[in-house]
């Protein structure tokens, strides 16, 4: 059943039926968020790839050119800065599909009524810390702008990467907000996930 069926089949008034009206247009841009996020994630870790395997052939020339070392003396920061942005890029598109590691001793145990308030609290809680953080970092980004923050080793402007964790947080911040209106809407705040080779329901 698509979502505008859905809708039609809840009641016409009430705040149940104005929030799910309300949930499916934020859902849908949750989506594009999380997609943008997963995007840019590939990107990073195609990066990585691409420096490491660089790093292994400059190795493997070091003995015949002495200079492949030190020209490649800087890629694990670039490394540590590729893994960081695909790890935080990519914490939206698990969040929509359900793939974050979660305790369910408690959660379990409870009514489903009971389970999806439980859930909302663990939400909100979440949102509170990643803006905390999103704004921490994006302060030590607009800091490091202004004062001309470089690495000591490659001399890279620190608002780089800063930024993009920033930008990441942000998102994922952004996301915890859309799973909170799909809980408060009555809705599933995960999407199914497929595994490959898994058997057709």
């Amino acid at each position: 059943m698509t979502d505008e069926k859905q809708v039609t089949h809840q009641s016409a008034s009430g705040p149940t039926a104005v929030l799910t009206r309300f949930a499916i247009p934020v859902e849908r841009f949750g989506e594009k968020l999380a997609l943008l996020g997963e995007i840019l994630a590939v990107i990073s870790l195609c990066a990585l790839i691409l420096i490491v395997v660089v790093q292994t052939i400059m190795s493997m020339l070091a003995s015949y050119f002495p200079a492949a070392t030190s020209a490649m003396s800087v890629s694990w920061e670039y490394a540590g800065y590729l893994m960081g942005t695909a790890f935080m890029f990519g914490l939206s598109q698990t969040l929509r599909l359900g793939g974050h590691i979660r305790v369910n001793l408690i959660f379990d145990g409870l009514r489903p009524a009971h389970q999806r308030i439980m859930d909302l609290v663990a939400t909100v809680c979440s949102i509170t810390v990643m803006v905390i953080l999103a704004q921490a970092l994006t302060v030590m980004t607009i800091r490091s702008i202004t004062n001309n923050s470089l690495s000591t080793a490659s001399l890279t402007p620190l608002w780089i990467p800063q930024g993009a964790f920033a930008f990441a947080s942000w998102l994922f911040a952004l996301q915890l907000v859309i799973r909170a209106v799909s809980l408060m809407a009555g809705r599933p705040p995960e999407q199914p996930r497929e595994y490959v080779g898994a058997s057709a329901e």
